[in-house]
């Protein structure tokens, strides 16, 4: 075995044909990162001269030295123990030489797989763990931004068997998205500040912190056609007319109804037929003057959410999205997360990553609950792991920073 680096056309051709490759380990984060003011190279592990490991490794400066990361990867067989000690060593080497006093490996793997009430159903990851630590890394008590998250397997599925597996839920909500006129498009570039002003709106409604509109813009220009920020739109005018067409069916129905019933007065199943009838259209009703307010204040067409998600040959991911709270009950995130499963479907993509969940089931996270009407399994992640690449000066650095701390 031999420790190289690789061009990007090797480490592409390597990830894209990987099942471990994922979207922080591809030439579109490589450029990404560089963006972000770090250091990113792409390195690996040759036999005979094949790719058996990849790696896309980061780096950043920090007082005395440099941190070394690999974010999702390596990209290699965890279960090799014997690659795994050689890759970890010459990254640990290579590390040290470059002024390196710690490298974190975050590999692309879980611990656990969990049902929807939170039971442990499949242990995951555990030779994967024994070769890292084997490897010299230890595992990291401080846990990923991302600890959980929940995924939905698309492998086999169609258009029809794709809709039949949601729970009732999303199917409901899916109709309504339907039912309202619901568009879907793709933002340009130049739109990306206003993709940033509703993710920031959300984020502060949630709490939690945004990226910022830079970050986004650069996810657009490196990742290319891989990334997709989509928006569901409502033309309430489109929006007004349908309702106005639907009530006048129910009108139709209406009359024919209170017909039959000056025949037959005490009929009791028409009459609550022509009550529910009646519910019906003052609801349509409402929605036209609803409609009517909005257009006052908003004009003719409103964002009711949208989300940015990342193309990869393994998986669909979706990463950053935001809803108008003004706006959810026209159930646009709904439309959103089907049309893109719909897209891997039809593209032949296996998996559908929500990404992150609280890893928490007693029914207070309200993002789990949205995505499990979509079906699928929670997984935990399976960590982080580290290697002190300068123990001496990693001590020194850290004495000092605690002691900055204090002051502080």
């Amino acid at each position: 075995m031999e420790f190289v680096h690789l061009t990007e056309q090797e480490f592409m051709a390597f990830e894209q044909a990987h099942p471990l490759g994922m979207f922080m380990q591809t030439s579109y984060q490589h450029d990404l990162v560089e963006k972000r003011h770090w250091k990113s190279e792409y390195v690996g592990v040759k036999e005979k001269q094949q790719i058996i490991a990849a790696a896309l490794l980061n780096s950043t400066s920090i007082f005395l030295g440099k941190v070394f990361e690999v974010a999702g990867g390596p990209v290699m067989d965890f279960s090799n123990e014997q690659l795994v000690v050689f890759f970890l060593a010459e990254l640990k080497k290579y590390a040290k030489k470059n002024k390196g006093l710690l490298l974190k490996i975050v590999p692309n793997l879980h611990s656990e797989k969990f049902d929807d009430e939170g039971k442990i159903i499949e242990k995951l990851g555990q030779e994967a763990d024994k070769n890292l630590k084997a490897a010299g890394a230890v595992y990291d008590k401080h846990q990923p931004i991302v600890s959980y998250e929940f995924i939905k397997d698309l492998a086999n599925l169609d258009e029809k068997s794709l809709i039949a597996s949601y729970k009732k839920d999303g199917k409901y909500y899916l109709n309504k998205t339907k039912d309202f006129g619901i568009q879907y498009r793709e933002l340009t570039y130049e739109e990306l500040p206003l993709f940033k002003q509703y993710t920031q709106s959300t984020a502060d409604r949630i709490g939690f912190k945004d990226k910022d509109l830079a970050y986004y813009q650069e996810a657009f220009e490196t990742y290319g056609d891989k990334v997709k920020f989509i928006v569901a739109e409502l033309n309430l005018v489109n929006y007004q007319a349908s309702q106005s067409e639907v009530m006048g069916a129910i009108q139709l129905d209406i009359d024919k109804l209170e017909a039959d019933l000056q025949e037959k007065p005490n009929h009791k199943k028409k009459r609550n037929q022509l009550k529910e009838l009646q519910d019906q259209l003052k609801q349509h009703q409402k929605r036209i003057n609803e409609a009517s307010e909005l257009v006052q204040k908003h004009g003719e067409t409103i964002i009711l959410s949208g989300a940015m998600f990342i193309i990869q040959p393994q998986e669909v991911t979706y990463l950053f999205s935001f809803t108008n709270e003004e706006f959810k009950k026209y159930y646009g995130p709904y439309g959103i997360q089907h049309l893109m499963m719909s897209y891997a479907v039809a593209h032949q993509i296996p998996r559908y990553n929500f990404y992150g969940v609280q890893g928490v089931f007693d029914g207070s996270d309200g993002v789990l609950r949205f995505k499990q009407s979509f079906t699928g399994h929670t997984y935990k992640y399976l960590g982080i792991y580290t290697i002190i690449t300068n123990p001496f000066k990693y001590r020194l650095a850290s004495s000092i920073k605690k002691i900055l701390g204090r002051a502080d």
